[in-house]
C-alpha cells in the first residue's frame, strides 16, 4: 500500500531524510488502514447481532 500511495518513494536515495519519509508514508498507510478496518467492525456489527439473535444464541458463521 505504501508504495502504490508513494511511488516516489522507491526511487529515493538511501538516506536518513528517505527513511524518515518512509517512516511517515508508512505511519499514514497504516493509520488509514486501521480506520478502514475498525470503520467495517462497526458497520458489520448489526449484522452479527442480528445473525446471533436469529440463531437464538446458537452458532452463527461469525
Amino acid at each position: 500500500r505504501v508504495c502504490r500511495r508513494y511511488p516516489e518513494l522507491t526511487d529515493m536515495p538511501k538516506a536518513e531524510k528517505s527513511l524518515q519519509q518512509l517512516r511517515e508514508a508508512a505511519d499514514e498507510v497504516w493509520n488509514d488502514f486501521l480506520n478502514e478496518l475498525l470503520q467495517e467492525l462497526a458497520e458489520s456489527m448489526w449484522r452479527r447481532l442480528a445473525a446471533v439473535i436469529a440463531a437464538d444464541g446458537w452458532y452463527t458463521k461469525y
